[in-house]
C-alpha cells in the first residue's frame, strides 16, 4: 500500500472528488499500515462485475492540506479511531469503516466491496423518487423515463455510462407506477418516428432549494447519449433553471371501468356511486309518498314523527341524569368508607372494590 503525500494534489483531488473507489488508511508519521488492510489490498483492486475495482492508499490525515485544514478537519473523521480506515467512492460522502470490518481480511474485502458497488436507482415508488434525485444537493442526477420496455442494452448502456461520471447519480423510473412533473414539460424528440421512446433528463437541486434541469432529444444510443452526459459532467451543457423542484406521484392509470383489472380507488368511487344512488331512490319514496297523502294524513305523519323525537329526548336525558348521579354516589361512598377503615377492614373492603368497580364502568363508558 502506498503513502501519498498531501503535496500529491492530482493524486488527492482522484482520491476524494473523482467518484472513483478508493480506500484509504490514516497512518501517523511512522507510515505503518494494518495488516489486515495490506492484505486485502490487492483482493480490492481486482474486483470483477458487478463490484468495482477499489484502490488504496495510506494518507498522513494529521498534516495540513494546502487549504490549511487536515484532513480529519476536512472531512469530519474521528481521530480516536485506531487503525481508521475511510472509503470514498461513487461521489458519496466518505465513509468510516468500523473496526469489526477488520477482523479478518475476507471480511473487509466483503463489505468494501459491497459498499463500493455502483447501485443505478431503480424508482418504484414517488418517496424512492425523492431519495435518489432530490436528497444531494449540487449532485446531477440523471432520470431515465422508460415508456416502452427496457431492454438488456438499454440497460447496459446505462450502467456504462454510470460507471464513468461515478459523481453523478443515475435512477430508472418505473413510468407504470410513478409520474414526474417535469414530463409534461418534456420537450419532442428530434426523432419523433423513433422505435423506442425513452426520455432522459438531468436534474439538480441546488442550496437555495431551487432546480435545474436538461432533457435529451436525441434517440437512446450509447454514442449520443455519452456525449450529452459528458458535456454535462464538463460543463459545455449547462442546465436551464426550472420553476419547481420535480416532485414525483403515483401514476393514475386508465382502466375500463367494467373490467376487473381495478385499483382500489375505482372500487371505493363505485361503492361510493351506489350507495348515493340507494339513497336517493329512498328520498325519491318518500317524495312519492308524501305527494299522495291528504293533509289529514300529513298532519297526523308530522305529529308521530315529533312524538318520537320527544321520546328520545326524554330517554337521552334520563340515561345522562342515571350516569350523572352513579359517578356523584360512587365518590360520596369512597370518601365515608376511606374514614371507616379503622371501624371494620374487611366490610370497608369488599365495599371500596365494589364501588372502584363502579367508577371505573362510568369512566370506560
Amino acid at each position: 500500500v502506498a503513502t501519498v503525500g498531501l503535496n500529491e494534489t492530482e493524486t488527492l483531488k482522484e482520491i476524494f472528488f473523482s467518484g472513483n473507489p478508493w480506500l484509504i488508511q490514516c497512518v501517523g508519521k511512522s507510515g505503518r499500515v494494518d495488516t489486515t488492510f495490506a492484505a486485502a489490498a490487492p483482493h480490492l483492486a481486482s474486483n470483477r462485475a458487478p463490484y468495482s475495482p477499489v484502490r488504496t492508499a495510506a494518507l498522513p490525515c494529521g498534516e495540513k492540506l494546502p487549504s490549511g485544514k487536515t484532513v480529519h478537519e476536512r472531512f469530519k473523521l474521528d481521530k480516536k479511531q485506531d487503525p481508521l480506515l475511510v472509503l470514498f467512492a461513487n461521489g458519496n460522502k466518505p465513509q468510516t469503516v468500523p473496526s469489526d470490518y477488520l477482523d479478518t481480511t475476507a471480511t473487509l474485502v466483503k463489505r468494501i466491496s459491497e459498499a463500493a458497488k455502483l447501485k443505478v436507482s431503480q424508482v418504484k415508488t414517488p418517496s424512492t423518487f425523492g431519495r435518489a434525485c432530490l436528497s444531494k444537493v449540487n449532485k446531477v442526477c440523471i432520470i431515465v423515463l422508460p415508456f416502452t420496455p427496457m431492454t438488456e442494452a438499454h440497460n447496459a448502456t446505462i450502467q456504462a455510462l454510470a460507471e464513468q461520471h461515478r459523481t453523478m447519480h443515475f435512477a430508472v423510473v418505473n413510468t407504470d407506477a410513478v409520474e414526474l412533473s417535469i414530463e409534461k414539460s418534456l420537450p419532442p424528440l428530434n426523432d419523433p418516428e423513433a422505435e423506442d421512446y425513452i426520455r432522459v433528463i438531468a436534474t439538480k437541486v441546488l442550496p437555495d432549494n431551487s432546480a435545474q434541469a436538461l432533457a435529451f432529444r436525441g434517440a437512446f444510443a450509447r454514442e449520443g447519449l455519452a456525449k450529452w452526459v459528458g458535456d454535462i459532467a464538463s460543463g459545455d451543457a449547462e442546465l436551464n433553471m426550472i420553476k419547481k423542484k420535480p416532485s414525483a406521484s403515483r401514476r393514475r392509470r386508465h382502466r375500463d371501468p367494467n373490467g376487473e383489472d381495478e385499483t382500489r380507488g375505482d372500487k371505493r368511487r363505485k361503492r361510493k356511486d351506489a350507495r348515493k344512488e340507494a339513497e336517493d331512490k329512498i328520498r325519491q319514496a318518500e317524495a312519492d309518498a308524501l305527494a299522495k297523502m291528504t293533509p289529514e294524513e300529513r298532519a297526523a305523519r308530522e305529529e308521530a314523527i315529533k312524538q318520537k323525537r320527544l321520546e328520545w329526548e326524554r330517554k337521552r336525558r334520563e340515561q345522562m341524569e342515571e350516569e350523572s348521579s352513579s359517578m356523584f354516589d360512587s365518590s360520596d361512598d369512597d370518601e365515608e368508607e376511606g374514614g371507616g377503615e379503622d371501624e371494620d377492614d374487611d366490610g370497608d373492603d369488599d365495599d371500596a372494590g365494589e364501588d372502584s368497580d363502579d367508577v371505573e364502568e362510568v369512566e370506560l363508558e
